[in-house]
């Protein structure tokens, strides 16, 4: 049985019932009654009834008054009602379609076209509830589980006002973990008197906190007793849910604090460790970076006969083989190579790890030029130290060190920047520092030592690029894009000194005057009662660092009177690679006080997916290097397709950069892309230019001819007559396009099929039948998903079932029924609607 799915057959003639039975009760339930007075009275009895097969003509009880009389009783006015008739019927037909009957079957009975309403019925009425049902238990069984994961104990407190007694009412497992409990005995020892488990001295301090009032988070530590009868150090902390008159209702936190104050007393074993710390990397027992500096200068003072190169090591790809291998194997990759820097630099030099992947060292250039062969081995992965299986590359730089007095943090820079020119490379491996790159750093110091004179005199301007609306053609919003306009070198690249300013931090301070610029931009146009859109600042990855960095927005807006939907704020995939738990609550707060946040360059790096997991953002901007294959790969096509599906069903709006031609915005915007920015529109202009832009827009009208709310129905016949009918019969609701032929309604589906919810199409029609067409839209991955209903002559049973063969969700008849049209056209509409709801529901849950 099909989940026990009860169908009821009412009919007076025993064949009838018999037939409809063979049809059903191989896949269903099936019971039966001889007319409308005995159906009632299993209705009654409450017997379960999933689904009503009723005749019309029948004695005792017709089917007209049977239908009455279920539509009074709440109890059984929801079953769904499909109602038998014959050819002839119309007047009794529409009664009971007037009654609330959901659908009707004629007689004689077609299996493949009954099987399929009522495959229909119960998809739209039955499965959409248990749907429904199963989404919201699966996401509170998610939060169940989310709250059980988090460290520490949470609970749920209720304090009764009249004798201040206690009550947990929820804890999760942290906190029957933390006290050594299982979850079953903790709950029966609190239900008998929570103060088992506080110890005695504190209880009036649990007591007084969960008396206060107010909306603040109160912080307090209190002692609990576990299993084991030991004392337990915590620190709570409790915020009130909500204040009745008779209790109030608090949730608490529960912190471990027993190692810490352990910790109090062993202070002296920690201020080794802690010296042990300052001078060592733990993971690998080298040398930190300060330590690293101290030893090379100590080594240069020590041997004058020698020349010494300093070199920086970085994996490629690092977080790629925590992923794959785990954080246990990632360390294991990471003292493997510690080791084998130990022995190239243990007769004569120093080794380091500076963080994460990246190392260094510091050995006679003696040992580099009669060891570089075997270095080079190293570096692709061909010694003992990869043990795993999967290629891992290094890089790395080399500096001469021919100037002693050189500060080794600046030797370790320009290894570094001999490291950054091949980085990435899979040919060359590795770089000496050499005469080019002193110019690049020379040029950058340069830059460097006018940076704050620049930002004083207000020689960075502010550009704007539209963003626009792919259906309106006007602009919604803009990217603020800085440039250096030098008194004498002219127009500066920010791809010049971008890369300088993130290095020294300089940025932070250059985004933050972004922000102003564009705030008193938004300032200026609003007082002089033009029309504004939003403007996204890009925020470094340095930003992230700065816990302050809300309020310091928020102190511009505030200066310059705007609000928080007047911004928005652009973070790059990079941001999510340094330093992923500050950015994310660095999210979480933005938007917590009304900001939008985009994800910029998203699908330029392997982090995209992780980072879209973990943030909560508003708006995708999808990286330019997409568009450079677009016209030529299907397979680029299908995975700007794809990032455009995954972010509607996230409920996140997106926006394609770099599109430079109208075949590129053509394609975008049948896809269903919201919002585009490049060339194609508009370059990056000054702000004059951009202001001219919106004012010259502010006429303008919407230019998508498919623009609209509702459901939009392609409809597919060579009779212009049978499109019309369907058109009048159907233009109240949904959004009509029409189609003369096959070739012109597969170019409308092409261009515009993430708008198109249903295809109504002749079974005849020119150049291709309408099976033909159907086949082929089956053939196409974006197209197969879109439901098709076929139109027949009345009584063509065999190209009814052909079709549904096909694929067809549903097969109508000439002439129509417009009443049952219009039904079953809505029925249909429901069921995919409420599929794409159910879906976007799972995955956003």
């Amino acid at each position: 049985m099909n989940d026990e799915i009860v169908i009821l057959i009412v009919d007076d003639i025993e064949v009838n019932r018999v037939i409809l039975k063979g049809i059903f009760e191989q896949d269903y339930k099936v019971i039966e009654a001889d007319d409308g007075t005995t159906a009632l009275d299993i209705l009654n009895r409450g017997t379960k009834v999933d689904i009503i097969l009723l005749d019309i003509i029948m004695p005792v009880m017709n089917g007209i008054d049977f239908l009455k009389e279920i539509k009074k009783n709440k109890s059984y006015s929801e079953i769904p009602v499909i109602v038998n008739t014959q050819a002839g019927e119309q007047e009794n037909e529409y009664k009971a379609l007037a009654l609330g009957a959901d659908d009707f079957i004629a007689k004689p009975y077609n299996p493949k076209i009954i099987k399929r309403r009522i495959t229909n019925i119960i998809e739209k009425t039955i499965y959409q509830r248990k749907n429904m049902k199963e989404v919201l238990e699966d996401t509170q069984h998610q939060m169940y589980n989310l709250i059980d994961t988090v460290p520490g104990g949470i609970g749920i407190i209720e304090v009764s006002t009249k004798n201040e007694k206690l009550r947990m009412s929820y804890f999760n497992d942290g906190l029957s973990s933390m006290l050594g409990y299982m979850k079953s005995e903790l709950q029966n020892i609190i239900d008998n008197d929570i103060y088992d488990v506080i110890y005695g001295k504190d209880e009036e301090v649990l007591k007084e906190i969960m008396n206060k009032d107010g909306e603040d988070i109160i912080h307090c530590k209190i002692r609990l007793i576990n299993k084991d009868k030991n004392i337990l150090w915590t620190g709570v902390s409790a915020k009130m849910l909500n204040s009745e008159s008779e209790s109030k209702t608090f949730h608490v936190v529960f912190m471990d604090l027993t190692e810490e104050m352990k910790a109090e007393t062993t202070m002296k074993n920690t201020m080794m460790e802690l010296k042990y710390r300052v001078e060592r990397d733990t993971l690998t027992g080298l040398n930190n970076r300060d330590s690293f500096y101290a030893s090379v200068e100590k080594l240069m003072k020590k041997d004058s006969e020698h020349t010494y190169v300093i070199g920086m090591l970085n994996v490629d790809r690092f977080k790629i083989v925590n992923e794959l291998f785990g954080s246990k194997n990632g360390d294991m990759i990471l003292k493997n190579i510690a080791d084998v820097l130990k022995k190239m630099t243990k007769k004569n030099g120093t080794c380091a790890r500076f963080e994460a992947d990246r190392f260094a060292i510091c050995t006679t250039a003696e040992y580099i030029g009669e060891n570089i062969g075997g270095i080079e081995q190293f570096l692709i992965g061909k010694d003992s130290w990869n043990c795993l299986n999967y290629p891992i590359f290094l890089h790395a730089g080399f500096c001469l060190i021919d100037d002693k007095d050189i500060p080794v943090d600046l030797l370790c820079d320009r290894a570094n920047m001999a490291l950054q020119e091949v980085k990435g490379n899979y040919i060359t491996r590795w770089n000496y520092y050499n005469d080019s790159l002193k110019k690049s750093m020379l040029i950058e110091q340069e830059l460097i030592n006018e940076m704050d004179h620049a930002l004083e005199n207000h020689e960075f301007v502010v550009y704007y690029q539209p963003i626009v609306d792919v259906r309106t053609k006007k602009t919604i919003s803009a990217e603020a894009l800085v440039r250096w306009l030098h008194p004498k070198k002219g127009m500066i690249s920010p791809g010049i000194f971008i890369p300088a300013f993130e290095k020294n931090g300089f940025i932070t301070k250059l985004d933050m005057y972004v922000c102003e610029e564009v705030c008193r931009h938004q300032r200026e146009e609003k007082d002089k009662g033009n029309s504004v859109v939003p403007v996204s600042v890009n925020l470094s990855r340095i930003n992230f660092y700065n816990e302050n960095l809300y309020k310091e927005v928020l102190g511009l807006l505030d200066k310059y009177n705007l609000k928080s939907e007047d911004i928005k704020l652009e973070i790059t995939e990079s941001a999510y690679e340094d330093n992923p738990e500050d950015l994310i609550m660095a999210i979480h707060t933005l938007q917590k006080y009304g900001f939008k946040v985009l994800m910029d360059d998203f699908g330029s790096g392997y982090s995209s997916l992780n980072m879209l997991k973990d943030c909560c953002f508003d708006i995708l901007k999808i990286d330019m290097k997409f568009m450079d294959d677009l016209e030529q790969s299907e397979r680029a096509g299908n995975i700007i397709y794809t990032i455009i599906q995954l972010a509607k069903n996230l409920q996140i709006e997106t926006v394609v950069e770099g599109v430079e031609n109208e075949k590129q915005y053509e394609m975008l915007r049948s896809m269903g892309c919201d919002n585009i920015q490049g060339y194609y529109f508009s370059k990056p202009v000054p702000e004059e230019a951009f202001v001219g832009r919106l004012e010259n827009e502010s006429g303008m009208k919407d230019t998508d001819e498919f623009y609209d709310d509702r459901d939009t129905i392609l409809v597919v016949d060579g009779s212009g007559i049978g499109r019309l009918v369907l058109k009048e019969t159907l233009c109240e609701k949904y959004n009509i396009i029409e189609a003369s032929n096959a070739a012109e309604a597969m170019d409308v589906l092409k261009k515009n099929f993430s708008q198109i919810s249903l295809v109504i199409c002749d079974i005849y029609i020119p150049e291709m039948s309408g099976f033909d067409m159907l086949k082929q839209m089956k053939k196409i991955s974006f197209l197969r998903k879109i439901p098709v209903v076929i139109v027949t002559a009345y009584g063509d049973f065999e190209n009814e079932a052909h079709a549904i063969e096909l694929g067809a969700i549903e097969v109508i008849n000439k002439p129509f029924n417009t009443t049952l049209l219009k039904k079953r056209i809505d029925n249909i509409i429901n069921i995919f609607d409420t599929n794409k709801y159910v879906h976007a529901a799972i995955i956003s849950g």
